[in-house]
């Protein structure tokens, strides 16, 4: 049975990943006939088979994998081969220089702390051994058709071992110097811009006496500790060139992706080397998973390139003895990767591994290889996807309504997140929540990205500001976007120092505001923010504030809202200023999901933006892809009940139902939801 999901000459690739190195080569056949018969078409290899592909050094056996590329090939299912990430036990015996030492000076070993990340990626020793295997690789599967592409290296990141950081090698610290000298040029103007001359004084007149920043960072100098984040996700990232260079300069037709998990890599920076990224989702794990923080990641990870990306690894059974899907969920979980914008999901894993540390991180099958329900939803699945294909791959994710994001935020924030009670990433979720159960469409994007086409843009707790980003935000708002913005915005320059002139410092003039005094929220505190009878937006409704607040002072925007309780009582709070042709309006607190809940529903009643179609029914998610005459409608039941949804379009269509065939023509959908349940409509 051969299944390949095209249109148009392009293809929709669901698979799974799977480890033939780990069971008997007699259980292969039956391996890749079930994989056939469940309808997939990708296998990801390799990423974990390092010790059987060189087990020792030099020597290569590719005959175990050469038989079961051709077997997968055979049943039309390519591969995706993962550049080995995991040396053999020949390696660190030979090299024990490159495990990677921690801030404590301890050589991290083999174990939980350092199972993902085992080495450092500035040890050459290891780079040359990296080298090899992946010249190697590539020079044997270069013209094997069978071969779609190449994932480098497995969820790459520093293996930090909580509350230590690693690597404090020597390497690392060269490293560090070089690329320091690279940014500031000179000794006396890294002083200077990083403040060393404040405390903890530590004035350096060599580049040989700067040393990477340990935790906690908080309290060493900001700006050393934030460059200290960059430098570890530019070494990462260089490291994943590193091995594209290789791959490219042998086989430079086949596609090349990484699997992402974490916040370690500006993930924006990395794409750019990439022909697609790739997310490892895994919805569930000790407690039952809020739907909007996946959507999220899918949207998040889908704007860095601005078309598709991958779900290489999606969570199919209990992860780590946590909760079990119940039955639905992980066909649900795929519809929702795909509707956000997945060109590919792939499940983790095939067969569940008996031994070693993922031993009940449970596969498809499970551990006594039965077919189960999970396997039947999964082949289900692939059926359906068949009757997709037509449309699925001719369409796209539009939004008129952006979040903002940079690493420098999420790093710098996250540095003292015990003062605020918070960090960029939960100012983001709360906003991304706000529009998601509005059935907003949303894009995440870096502050380089094109904002002209977006209608409304949120900057969540965009803590560090630069000259040319505070310049971008002006000329968006100026030719007639609207920008919402909150508590601690532009507060420190892009070295982490803070801004000498009246917050929001180089916004000031955008808001039409200053910060004129500020508070933590404790949680015993009875605080309400009020909003005015005649405001434009948010009229005569009472919001709690999150975590801290802020007195506006008044220079030409208008009050919106007031702080009501506690000393700041009556102070100026939710301000909108007119600037050229567009409004910037300032929240004096953080976002909070109810706050951005009741704006976007003021948004969509004053016809700012649209929803993708009106429920009240915060169980249940609409997503939209569009097609040049047509939307594919996803609409997911997250809860465990029925749901009996009722669903108003923007305009009578002609609707058709994927997985009954049934067409109607109407504005309202009506029908009823089993538990974890999901419809595709085709609407025209």
């Amino acid at each position: 049975m051969s299944t390949c999901f095209t249109s148009s000459g392009k293809t929709f690739f669901l698979g799974v990943d799977y480890y033939p190195e780990e069971w008997p080569q007699s259980m292969w056949d039956q391996d890749v006939n079930l994989m056939s018969e469940a309808g997939f078409n990708i296998a990801r290899l390799t990423d974990y088979a390092w010790p059987m592909l060189e087990p020792s050094p030099g020597r290569f056996v590719f005959d175990w994998l050469d038989e079961v590329i051709e077997k997968l090939g055979a049943k039309g299912i390519k591969v995706v081969l993962g550049t080995p990430r995991y040396p053999p036990v020949w390696f660190p015996k030979m090299y024990p220089d490159a495990f990677p030492i921690d801030d404590q000076g301890r050589r991290i070993r083999f174990g939980r702390n350092g199972a993902w990340m085992s080495y450092c990626p500035h040890n050459p020793n290891f780079l040359r051994c990296v080298e090899r295997i992946v010249r190697a690789m590539a020079e044997r599967y270069k013209d094997n058709s069978n071969v779609y592409g190449w994932q480098i290296d497995n969820e790459t990141q520093w293996s930090d071992p909580y509350p230590n950081m690693v690597c404090y090698c020597e390497y690392t610290k060269e490293k560090f110097r070089e690329w320091l000298k690279a940014k500031y040029g000179s000794i006396e103007e890294f002083n200077e811009k990083i403040g060393t001359k404040f405390f903890p004084i530590q004035i350096y007149s060599d580049w040989g006496e700067v040393d990477p920043p340990w935790p906690p960072l908080k309290e060493k100098n900001r700006g050393l500790a934030l460059d200290w984040f960059r430098f570890r996700s530019d070494s990462l990232i260089e490291f994943i060139k590193f091995e594209i260079s290789i791959i490219r300069s042998i086989a430079p037709h086949k596609k090349i992706t990484t699997n992402r998990i974490g916040h370690q890599i500006d993930n924006y920076k990395l794409s750019k080397y990439l022909d697609f990224i790739s997310y490892d989702s895994y919805p569930k794990y000790k407690r039952e998973p809020d739907p909007a923080i996946a959507s999220m990641y899918y949207d998040w990870f889908r704007s860095m390139k601005d078309a598709g990306f991958w779900v290489m690894e999606l969570q199919s059974g209990t992860f780590f003895l946590g909760k079990t899907p119940r039955p639905g969920e992980i066909r649900k979980w795929t519809y929702q990767a795909i509707g956000h914008g997945a060109d590919g999901v792939l499940y983790f894993r095939w067969r569940t591994t008996p031994y070693g540390v993922e031993q009940f991180v449970y596969g498809i099958p499970g551990p006594d290889n039965r077919l189960d329900r999970r396997y039947y939803e999964a082949k289900r699945v692939g059926e359906e996807i068949r009757r997709l294909e037509g449309y699925l791959c001719e369409t796209t994710c539009k939004s008129d309504v952006a979040i903002l994001c940079s690493y420098d935020n999420i790093w710098a924030t996250d540095m003292e997140k015990d003062d605020y009670g918070r960090n960029s990433l939960d100012d983001m979720l709360s906003v991304y929540k706000g529009l998601w159960l509005n059935h907003i469409p949303v894009d995440i994007v870096e502050p380089y990205h094109d904002l002209t086409k977006y209608k409304v843009l949120f900057t969540p707790f965009t803590y560090i500001m630069s000259e040319q980003n505070a310049l971008r935000l002006k000329e968006y708002v100026n030719n007639g976007g609207i920008l919402i913005s909150d508590a601690r915005l532009a507060v420190k320059n892009e070295y982490n120092g803070i801004f000498s002139e009246p917050l929001p410092g180089l916004l000031t003039e955008l808001f039409g505001i200053t910060v004129d005094d500020f508070d933590l929220v404790e949680s015993s505190e009875n605080r309400k923010i009020s909003c005015m009878r005649e405001a434009p937006i948010l009229k005569c409704r009472e919001v709690s504030p999150s975590a801290f607040v802020e007195a506006l002072g008044i220079l030409s925007a208008d009050v919106i809202a007031v702080h009501k309780g506690a000393w700041l009582d009556g102070k100026p709070a939710i301000t909108m200023n007119e600037y050229g042709k567009g409004k910037a309006i300032y929240v004096g607190t953080f976002f909070s999901t109810e706050l951005i809940d009741m704006m976007a529903k003021d948004f969509i009643n004053n016809g700012l933006i649209q929803p993708i179609a009106t429920l009240n029914d915060t169980q249940v998610e609409i997503i939209s892809r569009c097609g040049r005459d047509f939307s594919l409608l996803f609409i997911i039941n997250h809860s465990d009940s029925y749901k009996k949804v009722e669903i108003y379009l923007k305009k009578t269509c002609n609707v058709e139902e994927i997985f009954n065939r049934q067409s109607f023509k109407t504005n309202i959908l009506k029908f009823e939801l089993k538990p974890d349940d999901v419809k595709v409509l085709i609407t025209k």
